[in-house]
């Protein structure tokens, strides 16, 4: 756990803008990275409605291939 720290806090040094988002996000568990979303979309005044369709869009996709799976 302790390389994956460090990983990802050399990744935030080195990298930048849309493309250090992208990297960070693709290194997340899939559940955190939806929660994290999640919050973000609602944080602050009003919401990102487009945000909260395609996390509850991927949720649905993860949950039902998952299904399809077992």
């Amino acid at each position: 756990m302790f390389v994956l720290k460090d990983l990802i806090k050399d990744l935030k040094s080195e990298l930048g803008g849309k493309f250090e988002k992208l990297i960070l996000a693709l290194m997340e568990n899939p559940y955190e990275y939806l929660a994290h979303e999640l919050n973000r979309a609602m944080k602050g005044i009003g919401t990102n409605e487009d945000v909260l369709t395609e996390v509850g869009i991927q949720f649905y996709q993860t949950k039902l291939s998952f299904i399809c799976i077992t």
